[in-house]
């Protein structure tokens, strides 16, 4: 198998909103393919089998956070969202 492409991305916690000092999580994150490529199936036609993973490492971490403190009818109250946790997937592609 012969690697078609990896990354890794790492951010440091920053402000959702500028009325809170509040900050999100810090965040590193590892994606990766692995691929079979252009190989030979028939006269003219290619196959290319891929398996990938996003978030490979599993982390956690919060992307959005709200702590507004406020009360009464229109307060939704502190929140957070989180990333997407760890997916793997397989493609495979024909070329003729």
């Amino acid at each position: 198998m012969t690697p078609r492409g990896s990354d890794t991305n790492f951010s440091t916690g920053a402000q959702s909103f500028e009325q809170s000092a509040q900050k999100t999580d810090d965040a590193f994150v590892v994606n990766g393919r692995a691929s079979l490529a252009n190989w030979r199936v028939a006269d003219g036609q290619d196959i290319t089998l891929s398996l990938w993973s996003r978030n490979l490492l599993n982390a956690d971490y919060i992307y959005r956070r709200s702590t507004e403190g406020r009360s009464g009818s229109n307060a939704i109250g502190d929140y957070a969202h989180f990333n997407e946790p760890r997916t793997f997937g397989q493609e495979v592609s024909l070329k003729y």
